[in-house]
């Protein structure tokens, strides 16, 4: 997939973890990650965990996922297939505020 990359952060695990601008309402989050969990409801995925982070959940913004100072807010999350062995891709489609600055 591409894009701009807008962060990279570590998991707990000391994984690095990127967070990619797709387009004004879809990021994604992706990295190396052996086990990931995911749930959701009549509505569509609720929330979508990476092995050691981040917790990605509808209803909280960019920033308290990932620490990268955005306050979209998440409106749905879901795992999309990765192409290397061992790795994770989420996709979050987000509502923009209008203070955000994409850099």
């Amino acid at each position: 997939m591409s894009g701009a990359l807008l962060h990279t952060f570590k998991s707990r695990y000391g994984d690095e973890r990127r967070l990619i601008s797709v387009d004004a309402t879809t990021l994604l989050v992706e990295g190396p990650s052996h086990y990931t969990r995911g749930s959701s409801d009549d509505a569509g995925a609720v929330m979508a965990d990476f092995e050691g982070g981040p917790f990605l959940m509808r209803g909280m913004t960019v920033e308290q996922c990932t620490d990268f100072p955005m306050q979209a807010l998440i409106e749905s999350v879901r795992f999309l297939p990765h192409e290397k062995p061992g790795h994770a891709r989420c996709e979050l489609k987000i509502k923009p505020e209008p203070s955000d600055k994409r850099r």
